[in-house]
């Protein structure tokens, strides 16, 4: 089977981590089972380049399809994974429901200085 190989710039597919995802590789704090990252191209090609399956409870990947490409300006790259701006991931851990606020007052404090 052939994956997806996230390094490789392919036509019209991009990627950003997220929220807890995106937060462990920038300021760890909480613990997470799901993760979320914004895609650009189509769900379908992510889902069989990475292989992934549907599943009934425990973590999962949530693929996010941005409304603009905005989450993508001046993403960063750590330990050659692409991570949104650590302005954007604060806004998204803001209203995250699962100790988003938590990691958001963690982040601002390590990263962003205010």
């Amino acid at each position: 089977m052939e994956y997806l190989d996230l390094n490789k710039k392919e036509e019209n597919i991009d990627y950003a981590l997220t929220l807890h995802s995106g937060s462990a590789l920038i300021a760890p704090f909480v613990r997470f089972k799901n993760v979320h990252l914004y895609v650009k191209g189509k769900p379908e090609i992510w889902e069989k380049g990475l292989n992934l399956k549907p599943v009934e409870s425990g973590g999962t990947v949530h693929l996010l399809l941005p409304y603009d490409e905005g989450v993508f300006y001046n993403r960063q790259e750590i330990d050659k994974v692409f991570v949104v701006c650590n302005t954007q991931l604060y806004i998204d851990l803001l209203s995250y429901k699962e100790r988003g606020k938590e990691q958001a007052k963690f982040l601002r404090k390590q990263k962003m200085k205010f």
